[in-house]
C-alpha cells in the first residue's frame, strides 16, 4: 500500500511547500435518541469525525487529487482548507492567495445578472475590477452564455450556473486552486474544455491544486500525487498511479464513478460470458439475451454519415455478467451493443477503438488499437453485437472506449459513431503491483510467449 503518512522528501524544503496539514481533523457532535415511547426519549451526544486527523504535505506547483467514496471526508477537508469551517484538531498552512470553486455557484446572488455576478465574485477572488473587466470577454466566452449573460441567474438552469462559476473561478490568478468535483458538470465538449483549462492551470501556469473527484480518468490525467480517503481516514498517499490502482483494487467488484458522455440507466443483471476466450468475436443474439444494465444513447447524439442504424444502448460486463467499469488485468471485458436498423439490407459492421488517457509519461491520448468485425446485411428492429476485450491485454490505466456501426470501405461509411463514449479502468492485482510497476511500462502489455533452446 503506498505510505499513509507525509512524504519525507516533501516535509525537507519548507520553503517550496504550499501546503502543509498537520493533525488535521473535523468533528461533529450527533444526537441521537434513545427509549421507548416517543415523549419519554432522552436526547445522547455523541461524536462523528467527518475528518480523523491526517497529514500531509503539497509542493508549490503540484496536483494533488483527493478520492473516495460517497462520505470520505473529501468536501470536507477542502471546506477546512478554504477556511469555511474551523478544524477541531491540528492545522494547516497555505502560503500564496486561495481560489476555491468547491459547491455550484456558491456566492452568486440570485437577483444579481451574470455580468454583475462575474464582477462580485471575481472581487470576492481577489481581482480588483480592472482585473476583471480585462478578463470578462474570456470568462463569458468559456462559460458560453453570452445570450444570457444580462439575465438574472436565478432563471440560469443548473448547467449554466456550474459553467459561469467554473469559468469565473479558472480565469482568476491565484498560487493554490482547490477544486471540488466540477469536471463532472456541463455537456461533453464543456467537459472536454473544462479538462484542458485544467491542464493549461496546472501544467502552464504552475497553479498548486487540490482535485476532490470520483474520475480517475481525471485525477490520472491532472494530479502527480494522490490522497485516498475512506470514512473520514486517510487510506493511502502517494502517487497518483499507484494509489488509483489500490482503491480500484478495493472498490472493483461494483462500478465507479466515471465521465460518461450520457447518463447510465437500468439495474444489474447476471449474463454469462466467456470468460475463457481470449480474441475478438461479434454475434448478433435476441434483443432478450442482452444485460438490462446499460449506459443509454441519446437520441442525436455521436457522428452520423447515414440514417440506416443507430446504436440505443451499451454495456461492459466482467466474466460474471456483472456491469462495471473497473476490472483487473487479468479479467476479459465483454462489451455488449444494441443497435436499431432502419435500413434493411445495408452491409454493417461494428468498430470498437480504444485510447489510452493521458497519465504520468502519456501527455496525449494514443490510440491503443481499433477493429472492425464482419459486416452483415440485418433486418429492420433491434439487434445485439458483442465483441470480448482479451485479459492479460491492458495495462495499469484509464482507456476511453469509442463504438460505431460502419459499413468497412474507403471512405468508411459511418452510420453511428459515439467517440469516447465510456471511460474504464484496468488495475493490477496486489501481488503483482509492486514489481510490475516499478519495471514494467508501457500502454499495453500483453502476455507474450517465451521459450529457451532447450539444447547444450
Amino acid at each position: 500500500m503506498p505510505n499513509a503518512s507525509p512524504d519525507p522528501s516533501t516535509r525537507a524544503d519548507d520553503a517550496r511547500l504550499a501546503i502543509s496539514v498537520r493533525d488535521l481533523g473535523k468533528r461533529y457532535a450527533r444526537e441521537t435518541a434513545r427509549g421507548g415511547l416517543r415523549w419519554w426519549r432522552r436526547a445522547h451526544t455523541e461524536d462523528f469525525w467527518a475528518l480523523k486527523p491526517l497529514s500531509f504535505d503539497v509542493r508549490a506547483g503540484e496536483g494533488l487529487g483527493v478520492i473516495g467514496g460517497n462520505g470520505a471526508g473529501k468536501s470536507t477537508l477542502l471546506k477546512i482548507l478554504s477556511r469555511i469551517v474551523p478544524p477541531s484538531t491540528g492545522e494547516a498552512r497555505l502560503r500564496g492567495r486561495l481560489n476555491s470553486l468547491l459547491e455550484v455557484g456558491t456566492g452568486f446572488q440570485r437577483e444579481l445578472s451574470g455580468r454583475a455576478n462575474i464582477y462580485l465574485n471575481a472581487s470576492i477572488l481577489g481581482l480588483s475590477r480592472a482585473e476583471t473587466a480585462e478578463r470578462f470577454d474570456e470568462i463569458v466566452a468559456f462559460a458560453g452564455i453570452g445570450d444570457f449573460i444580462d439575465m438574472p441567474v436565478s432563471h440560469y438552469s443548473s448547467g449554466m450556473y456550474s459553467r459561469l462559476a467554473f469559468a469565473i473561478a479558472a480565469h482568476v490568478t491565484g498560487d493554490i486552486l482547490l477544486v471540488d468535483e466540477v469536471l463532472s458538470v456541463g455537456d461533453a465538449e464543456f467537459r472536454r474544455r473544462s479538462m484542458s483549462k485544467m491542464e493549461g492551470l496546472m501544467r502552464g501556469e504552475s497553479r498548486t491544486v487540490l482535485f476532490v473527484s470520483h474520475s480517475m480518468d481525471a485525477v490520472l490525467r491532472f494530479c502527480d500525487r494522490a490522497i485516498w480517503l475512506d470514512h473520514g481516514e486517510m487510506r493511502a498517499i502517494g502517487s497518483a498511479d499507484d494509489v488509483v490502482r489500490e482503491y480500484l483494487s478495493s472498490v472493483s467488484g461494483g462500478p465507479m464513478i466515471v465521465l460518461p458522455l450520457v447518463a447510465s440507466a437500468g439495474a444489474p443483471a447476471g449474463v454469462a460470458t466467456d470468460a475463457s476466450a481470449s480474441g475478438a468475436e461479434s454475434a448478433s443474439a435476441a434483443a432478450a439475451n442482452v444485460p438490462t444494465e446499460f449506459v443509454t444513447i441519446a437520441a442525436g447524439g455521436g457522428i452520423s454519415d447515414t440514417d440506416a442504424a443507430r446504436i440505443e444502448r451499451i454495456a461492459l460486463l466482467d466474466p460474471a455478467g456483472a456491469a462495471r467499469v473497473a476490472f483487473f488485468r487479468d479479467e476479459p471485458i465483454h462489451v455488449f451493443l444494441t443497435l436499431r436498423v432502419i435500413e434493411p439490407n445495408v452491409p454493417i459492421a461494428g468498430l470498437v477503438s480504444v485510447r489510452c488517457a493521458p497519465r504520468k509519461g502519456v501527455i496525449d491520448e494514443v490510440v491503443v488499437f481499433s477493429d472492425c468485425g464482419p459486416a452483415e446485411l440485418l433486418d429492420t428492429g433491434v439487434h445485439t453485437i458483442s465483441v470480448l476485450l482479451p485479459k492479460h491485454f491492458f495495462a495499469s490505466g484509464t482507456y476511453l472506449l469509442t463504438l460505431g456501426l460502419v459499413t468497412p470501405g474507403s471512405p468508411m461509411l459511418r452510420h453511428h459513431l459515439l467517440k469516447r463514449v465510456l471511460s474504464f479502468q484496468i488495475a493490477e492485482r496486489e501481488d503483482d503491483s509492486e514489481v510490475l510497476g516499478t519495471y514494467l511500462r508501457g500502454v499495453v502489455r500483453p502476455r507474450l510467449i517465451w521459450s529457451r533452446d532447450a539444447s547444450e
